[in-house]
């Protein structure tokens, strides 16, 4: 894993700087401390420079270090990522007459790009960003791998294209201008986080996920090459089938993405999908290490579950308990973020990672599991939702009417029952925002003043990845794999392990395993309302009971609890002075939180990472 940035200007005048690429290189030191490179060169028609910061994973040599160039040294690479199937990719390329000078994967994404152009995409089995600068076409490719695990951004200072791993990298370059986007803003309290394509600022852009973009003298053009595309098949061959397949997609891609030339350890929640990530890698190493994360408050801690898992599988188990003293760490993972980012999950995150990185340089995750096969409570609520339609419309009334006197303290399941049924009479997609919004439209405009921030950015990025012939099941999926998943789970993943310079990898989004869930019949993911059902019943035969007969638990904080108590009056002393949003807005959310009127427990912490983005990076 590494940090990649550069600068291209078209026109002569507008100078590429050597030393505005070694600052803007210098921001990403954290994503890349064994060592750094620049390239830099200049014609009269265009002014180049690129950066890299490594992580040195795989040809720990100095034959893998970037930029890389090809044999002529006229094409030029920066690049971030692994490539799992590089070995039979150079073996490919070699019958095709190239030559290698080091083992990286690096170099064999530079040759797949001369040998087959922007087509080698299809042939990348991994996670990457990276831009390849062609001096002979005069044009730079920027990509990003399939489902977004690795962040690219791009942007415009002045006449000149901007691109990065990292939005701080833009920061360096005095000619970036700083101007928040509304539209942006109205998306983070929606969702509690930015999604792409959209950035906190208006001349910043996230390349989206399965998308590369070329720019040439000065135009910049975006192409999506790959989208998650429903193919089930027919006939069904059956459960004893389906759990065969599961089984064997994840026996050769947990291996594959353990290869490495340093050592690799596992982020263990306890939860069914990381623990099948530790059992399947029990399979090929004795012994690994494998660290996780608990609070005091017993409905938050999986450090139990987790232990079970370790001690089953005989791992080098580590345990981090993390304390509601959070005023010394926020603002560090604020500056990580590089923008408001409001999903309390990024503590735990940080921690975890933190730990296990005294230990190894890579780690494997669970990551991609819920959002492949139906993983999430809203997949119920949907489920339920549909039920209620089918009921004469004077009930459905009557049990809307009941569910908003319902008091929050009653507990959460009557509280996402309340939601589910205040809910149900929207359409599909504004169900969808609905249980994901951390912020109602009432408050939205009470915090903004009023101001209209939105816009149809969102709108559109949703419509586009649902299929009017799919069922909801699947069309969830689309919109969990398209849009939650890179722009919340993948993202906070990125920037918390990079923070302690550590690589993750997924394989439960490995290409093998995606393809396999476009495949499945949605009966095997949502059975009743039972969620992530075929995993359910693989743990079934392989993890103890007390893991697959568990309930779904999330990676959070006790948020709630804790801006009602120990947090009280730090987030009454960050939120109560001069900062972007309606004054009166903020302490009546703060108030209604304390008295338990209401739970804005996430919407604080929002609110709070706000402002501590806006105390690091405003200018």
């Amino acid at each position: 894993m590494c940090g990649i940035c550069g600068k291209l200007a078209h026109r002569a005048g507008a100078r590429v700087e050597e030393e505005l690429i070694r600052e803007m290189t210098a921001t990403l030191t954290h994503r890349g401390p064994d060592g750094g490179g620049i390239h830099v060169e200049r014609s009269e028609s265009v002014n180049v420079g690129l950066g890299h910061r490594r992580l040195s994973i795989i040809d720990l040599t100095e034959a893998g270090c970037q930029p890389m160039s090809d044999d002529a040294g006229k094409v030029w690479i920066t690049y971030n990522g692994e490539i799992y199937n590089h070995v039979e990719l150079r073996n490919r390329l070699e019958e095709l007459g190239h030559h290698f000078r080091s083992r990286s994967d690096t170099e064999v994404v530079l040759k797949a790009y001369l040998e087959w152009g922007t087509e080698c995409l299809g042939n990348l089995e991994g996670m990457f960003a990276f831009c390849i600068w062609d001096s002979p076409r005069n044009q730079a490719f920027v990509a990003r791998d399939r489902v977004g695990i690795k962040p690219l951004y791009y942007g415009t200072a002045g006449p000149s294209f901007l691109f990065a791993s990292e939005l701080k990298a833009f920061l360096a370059d005095p000619s970036f201008e700083r101007n928040v986007d509304p539209e942006a803003v109205d998306a983070y309290l929606t969702f509690g986080y930015i999604p792409a394509p959209l950035t906190i600022y208006r001349d910043a852009r996230k390349l989206l996920p399965g998308h590369y973009l070329l720019w040439q003298e000065g135009r910049t053009t975006t192409h999506r090459y790959w989208s998650y595309e429903t193919t089930v098949e027919e006939p069904d061959p059956g459960q004893a089938v389906w759990l065969s397949r599961v089984d064997e997609v994840l026996r050769a891609s947990v291996p594959s993405q353990m290869i490495s030339d340093v050592p690799v350890g596992a982020l263990l929640s306890g939860g069914i999908d990381s623990s099948l990530v530790v059992r399947m890698m029990s399979t090929n190493e004795t012994s690994f290490p494998t660290s996780s994360i608990g609070f005091g408050i017993d409905s938050f801690d999986e450090l139990p579950y987790a232990r079970i898992v370790a001690e089953r599988f005989g791992t080098e188990h580590t345990e981090h308990r993390v304390e509601p003293n959070l005023l010394g760490v926020l603002p560090e993972l604020a500056w990580h973020l590089d923008e408001p980012f409001g999903d309390s999950s990024i503590v735990p995150t940080y921690y975890v990672c933190k730990s296990i990185r005294e230990s190894v340089k890579v780690a494997l995750s669970g990551d991609g599991g819920d959002e492949l096969f139906a993983g999430y409570t809203r997949y119920q609520g949907e489920q339920f939702s549909r039920w209620l339609q089918g009921l004469p419309s004077i009930l459905r009334v009557a049990i809307g009417t009941a569910s908003r006197r319902i008091p929050p303290e009653w507990g959460e399941t009557i509280r996402r029952l309340r939601r589910v049924l205040s809910t149900a009479e929207l359409g599909f997609l504004e169900r969808y925002v609905a249980k994901g919004s951390i912020c109602d439209v009432a408050m939205r405009s009470r915090l903004l003043s009023g101001s209209e921030g939105g816009g149809d950015t969102v709108r559109e990025a949703l419509e586009a990845m649902t299929d009017p012939d799919a069922d909801f099941v699947q069309n969830l999926i689309r919109l969990d794999l398209g849009f939650y998943l890179p722009n919340d789970m993948l993202m906070k993943v990125d920037k918390m392990s990079m923070a302690s310079s550590l690589e993750v990898r997924v394989p439960l989004l490995d290409e093998s395993v995606v393809a396999l869930s476009a495949s499945m019949p949605s009966r095997y993911k949502l059975r009743g309302f039972q969620t992530k059902y075929v995993l359910r019943e693989l743990a079934r035969e392989v993890l103890p009971r007390a893991i697959w007969n568990r309930p779904k638990q999330g990676f959070g904080m006790p948020v709630q609890e804790w801006f009602r108590g120990e947090l009280k009056e730090m987030s009454r002393d960050l939120l109560n002075g001069p900062g972007y949003f309606d004054k009166a807005a903020v302490a009546t959310v703060l108030s209604e939180h304390e008295k338990q009127t209401a739970d804005h427990g996430h919407l604080i912490f929002a609110l709070l990472m706000f402002e501590l983005w806006r105390r690091a990076y405003e200018a």
